[in-house]
This record gives structure tokens, C-alpha cells and sequence, in this order.
């Protein structure tokens, strides 16, 4: 379910700097390294991945000086597989808001250094998620992220951060608990039973705006759903 980003000053600040880009064409570069942007730009392995923040206009986002990040990045293989799961041949078929999601979704607010990777349980990325860490104890200096995605190398270190590599691209929450079961072929008479009885409208709202004492607040909708498979109904 999408939650809320927890700092919507910082997500402003991304945003404007992705639509107004008055530094469009140049970059931030204050030491000696390259930011992220510019460190993946240089590096064909990322080559996919830069493509998905250019059309999602956050590549001089993500090279600004003076904010910090973790970058998780797939490599180029993993992008492409990405698509065809999606069914899309490029980030285009999927729009810019969903190229922005995507970028938020691999990004998280602040430096994470390898000991404390390692250590952690979980992360919160810029959406407001949280992306679960499991270390592997087989495979060293490897890790699984978020159960979708396995972190090959760790803490590439750039001028406004560190760099996790992915041989998965992770898909953003953005999509609600009905759009999942809708989109999935072995659940269509769930689904049309969902939709029949109305459920389908309330298990589509990620969330109601209230207004408390003249202010808007957000409340969000979070469902655990126990669907039913079109195989499991053939057995009855």
C-alpha cells in the first residue's frame, strides 16, 4: 500500500529541481567524485537505469550537493527484465509518474554506510516505505532488498552518496490491492466478484483526506486480503 512520504519539504525540493531544473545540462559536482547522476551516467552498466531518471526528470535531482542519499540501482539486464514482466518495452510505456515512483521507490533519503546496511532490518525510502534487508549468509557482501531484489555490490561511494547495485529492479507500491488481483488473470473471478459486490471501489482508494480543525490530514488505507484463485474455485 502507498503510504505517506515522510518528508514532503525534501519531496518538494526533488520535484522542483525535476520540473523548474534552471541547472538543466550542468551539474553539481563540488569534489573531486561525481555525484550519483553523473557517477551512473558514466558507467554503461547503468545506462538503463540513467534513461529512467532522465524521463522521470530526476537525474539533477539526484545530483544535488548539498542533500545526501542511497541510490539503489539495477543494472541494465535487470531494468529490461523489469519491462517485460510490466509488459512494456521502455520506461515510456509506463509514463513519467510512474517513472517518478519508480525513482522514489529506489531512493532513500540520507547516507546509508555499509555497517549500518548490514546491520539494519529494514529502510524507508523516499516513497515512505519500508524495504526489508535480509543479509545473505551464503553469498558475502551480498543482500536481499525488500524480498524482490538481491544487492550485489554495496556503498559505491559518490559525492552525495553511496550506491547499492541490483540485479533486480523493485516494482513501486503504486498500485492498489484491487489493481494487483485485477491485473492477475488467475484471480479474474475474484476480482469480478469484487466488483460485483462493490468492494472493488473501496479496495481501489489508497486514501481519504479528512479535515481537522481547518486542515487537511491524510489517512491512509491499508488492507491485508485473502484472495481466492480461480483453481481453488474449480475444486468447489
Amino acid at each position: 500500500m502507498k503510504s505517506i512520504i515522510p518528508s514532503l519539504s525534501v519531496l518538494f525540493l526533488l520535484l522542483a529541481v525535476a520540473c523548474q531544473d534552471p541547472y538543466e545540462g550542468t551539474t553539481y559536482q563540488v569534489y573531486e567524485e561525481n555525484p550519483i547522476s553523473s557517477y551512473l551516467a558514466e558507467d554503461e552498466t547503468y545506462a538503463e537505469w540513467v534513461k529512467v531518471l532522465q524521463y522521470a526528470d530526476m537525474y539533477n535531482a539526484l545530483n544535488q550537493a548539498d542533500v545526501d542519499f542511497t541510490a539503489f540501482v539495477p543494472v541494465n539486464q535487470a531494468v529490461l527484465d523489469f519491462y517485460q514482466r510490466m509488459g512494456v518495452t521502455s520506461i515510456e510505456d509506463l509514463g513519467k509518474d510512474y517513472a517518478r515512483s519508480m525513482v522514489l521507490y529506489h531512493t532513500v533519503l540520507d547516507t546509508i554506510s555499509v555497517q549500518d546496511f548490514i546491520n539494519a532490518s529494514f529502510t524507508t525510502n523516499l516513497s515512505g516505505d519500508k524495504l526489508s534487508i535480509n543479509i545473505d549468509s551464503v553469498n558475502a557482501g551480498q543482500a536481499i532488498l525488500n524480498g524482490e531484489a538481491r544487492v550485489i555490490h554495496m556503498g559505491i561511494r559518490t559525492s552525495n552518496g553511496l550506491i547499492y547495485v541490483l540485479n533486480d529492479a523493485m516494482r513501486p507500491l503504486v498500485e492498489t490491492v484491487f489493481d494487483r488481483i485485477n491485473d492477475n488473470p488467475d484471480y479474474s473471478l475474484f476480482a469480478e466478484a469484487l466488483t460485483k459486490t462493490g468492494w472493488a471501489d473501496s479496495l481501489n482508494r489508497l486514501a481519504d483526506t479528512l479535515y481537522v480543525n481547518g486542515e487537511a490530514q491524510v489517512s491512509l488505507r491499508q488492507y491485508t486480503l485473502l484472495a481466492v484463485s480461480n483453481a481453488t474455485f474449480a475444486q468447489d
